[in-house]
């Protein structure tokens, strides 16, 4: 924890220092993107080990290892190309809860300065445009239109990494 207060106060002054408002917008994006990675990594690692688990305990495996196989073979022939397509479905998944986190955001005030559709929805809040369609409308239908071509895109992902999922959605 000593850690992490030390290291805050650090980027606090280093953030402070920066003069040019652009570099000091992407540098804040930047430190809301890893911490939106911080706490969003162990769903992903909880799959990637429970599917991990899984594929190790097939006869193939076994079979790989009776046969002189290293670890590394076994990882990078038979564990890792099974995984891929959950990984990639799962981070693309992940993309829709960071757009819509990140406008949250800037909506409740917590914002790195670059124009994003949270921010002229916070702008709209803050200013009184509330109530001027134009300010609402078009950022939330942009946001919820990346956010179902995200989930839209993991769902496909999904359906070629899964083939039994196939059947049920067609």
């Amino acid at each position: 924890i000593l850690v992490l207060i030390a290291t805050a106060v650090q980027a606090s002054a280093f953030i402070t220092s920066i003069q040019d408002p652009v570099t000091k917008g992407w540098v804040l994006l930047g430190i809301i993107m890893i911490i939106l990675v911080i706490f969003g990594w162990p769903g992903l690692a909880i799959v990637i080990r429970s599917f991990t688990l899984s594929i190790k305990g097939e006869a193939y495996i076994d079979a790989a290892k009776a046969l002189g196989a290293s670890h590394n073979r076994i990882m990078f022939k038979h564990i890792l190309p099974q995984l891929t397509p959950y990984i990639l479905a799962n981070l693309v998944l992940s993309v829709p809860s960071a757009i819509v986190t990140e406008a949250g955001l800037a909506i409740l005030g917590i914002s790195h300065g670059l124009p994003t559709w949270g921010g002229i929805l916070a702008d709209a809040r803050t200013k009184g445009y509330i109530t001027y369609w134009w300010w609402i409308f078009p950022p939330g239908i942009l946001i919820t239109i990346t956010s179902m071509t995200f989930i839209f895109l993991g769902l496909a992902l999904e359906k070629y990494a899964e083939p039994r999922l196939r059947g049920r959605r067609e």
